[in-house]
């Protein structure tokens, strides 16, 4: 039997290191959830060492530009990864 991995339509992924917000598929409709996208990754990165997973944690996802949210982002996601990273307030 053939298995077929399912996978989004990449056209629908946030830009890299883009501040998000999103559902999580087990919070659906729960309180949101805030951070940013890697694209290499694949992930939304919540904290240094919490992740949500694109293809599988991932319900639904907008832009985030509200200067609060972004500063309580900015202020778990203390990688170098980040550092470099443009900023949206831009």
């Amino acid at each position: 039997m053939e298995k077929i991995e399912i996978k989004l339509d990449q056209s629908t992924l946030p830009e890299n290191l883009r501040y998000v917000g999103f559902e999580a598929v087990c919070e659906e409709g729960q309180n949101p959830h805030y951070g940013r996208y890697v694209v290499a990754d694949e992930l939304i990165h919540v904290s240094d060492v919490d992740w949500f997973d694109m293809w599988s944690g991932v319900v639904r996802w907008w832009y985030v530009d509200d200067p609060a949210i972004i500063a309580s982002v900015d202020a778990v996601l203390t990688l170098p990864i980040y550092a470099d990273a443009p900023s949206d307030r831009e």
